[in-house]
C-alpha cells in the first residue's frame, strides 16, 4: 500500500532577528559606515556607561518603541542648538540579525522582569557602578536581553524591550542598517 504524502506546513524557519535602534539622522548615517574591522561604525567608547545593562548599543524588537526613542534623540538635539538642526529628522536603524551568529554569543536574557528580582538587581549594578557588567572576572556579557527600566523607580514599561550590544564580538555580528526616516520627510515619526 502506498503511503500518503503530507503536506509540509510552513513551521519555524530561524530566520533574522530584526532589531531597531532610534536615533536622529545624522547619527544614523554616522553608525552605518563600514569600517575595517565592523560592518558598522559603532563605537562603544561613545555610549553612556549607567544605563540599564552598562555601556552597550541599546536595540529594540519593537519598532514604535524605537520610533519614540528617535523622537527624543531628534527633540533633544534640537533643544540643544535653541533650533531645528539643519538636515537633521528623527530616524530608525533597522538591523536583521542572523540568530545563528547570535547563538554563539555569551548572552544573559531577562524574561520576567515583574517576577525575577535578578532583573532589579543588575540593573542597580550597571546604573550604580558605571561600569560594564561582568560575568566570570573580567569577561562581559557579549548581548543582555531584557525589559526596559523606568530608573530610578523599580517600575518597568509594560511590552517594551532592550537587547543591548556590549562587546566588539556583539558588534561583529550587527549587519549594516536599513535606515527609516518618517514618512513625509516629516522631522518626527507621528506616534
Amino acid at each position: 500500500m502506498a503511503r500518503k504524502k503530507v503536506p509540509q506546513k510552513a513551521g519555524w524557519q530561524n530566520g533574522p532577528l530584526v532589531l531597531y535602534h532610534g536615533t536622529d539622522s545624522v547619527s544614523a548615517k554616522a553608525l552605518s559606515h563600514t569600517t575595517q574591522n565592523l560592518p558598522t561604525n559603532i563605537d562603544l567608547a561613545q555610549s553612556h556607561p549607567r544605563r540599564d545593562f552598562g555601556r552597550g548599543f541599546y536595540t529594540t524588537s519593537r519598532f514604535d518603541q524605537a520610533m519614540n526613542w528617535a523622537n527624543q534623540r531628534f527633540e533633544k538635539s534640537r533643544a540643544r542648538s535653541g533650533r531645528k538642526p539643519r538636515g537633521n529628522k528623527a530616524c530608525v536603524a533597522q538591523f536583521s540579525v542572523d540568530r545563528n551568529h547570535l547563538a554563539r554569543l555569551d548572552t544573559l536574557c531577562f524574561v520576567l522582569a515583574d517576577v525575577n528580582p535578578d532583573v532589579w538587581e543588575f540593573v542597580l549594578h550597571c546604573r550604580g557602578e558605571g561600569e560594564a557588567h561582568c560575568f566570570w572576572g573580567s569577561l562581559f556579557y557579549d548581548v543582555v536581553f531584557g525589559p526596559v527600566v523606568v530608573w530610578p523607580q523599580r517600575l518597568w514599561m509594560k511590552d517594551c524591550d532592550q537587547v543591548s550590544f556590549h562587546t566588539e564580538a556583539a558588534l561583529a555580528i550587527l549587519p549594516k542598517p536599513t535606515l527609516i526616516d518618517p514618512p513625509r520627510g516629516d522631522e518626527l515619526f507621528q506616534l
